[in-house]
């Protein structure tokens, strides 16, 4: 059965906009993705926060299509008022940070995948980098 990844908008700007020093092993998470030999799942906050600076970097116009394109790898997860109360009441310093250990909850993921570590010091679920994550997994 393949992982379930929650990934961070980090990583995925990071694969869409190639970013010299991360796109490597974005483009190869994302490859298995493609491949079936993972799942993955955003919350519809990373798509937003994707798309604001996606936007800035391709336009308007290119940031919406290439977005289409990328969410045939990806799915939406889900949060509901209930995570929006849990999160409230998170340990998390950052309340988006915390909303997006809910969606990644919700999704039923496995382990969440960013860049910012530190983001999820309180996370309940393994977090690890995209090359951690390759190293360890794959």
């Amino acid at each position: 059965m393949p992982a379930i990844l929650f990934l961070d908008s980090d990583v995925a700007l990071d694969l869409l906009m190639e970013r010299p020093d991360f796109y490597k092993h974005s483009a190869q998470l994302f490859l298995k993705i493609q491949n079936g030999q993972a799942t993955g799942f955003m919350s519809a906050v990373a798509f937003i926060n994707t798309h604001y600076f996606l936007r800035k970097y391709l336009g308007k116009e290119k940031s919406i299509q290439t977005l289409r394109e990328f969410k045939k790898l990806v799915s939406v997860a889900t949060v509901a008022e209930q995570n929006i109360d849990k999160a409230l009441y998170s340990p998390f310093p950052d309340f988006e940070d915390a909303v997006q250990h809910e969606a990644a909850l919700n999704c039923k993921a496995g382990f969440i995948i960013t860049r910012n570590l530190e983001h999820y010091k309180k996370s309940t679920l393994p977090v690890y980098t995209p090359e951690d994550y390759l190293k360890n997994f794959t």
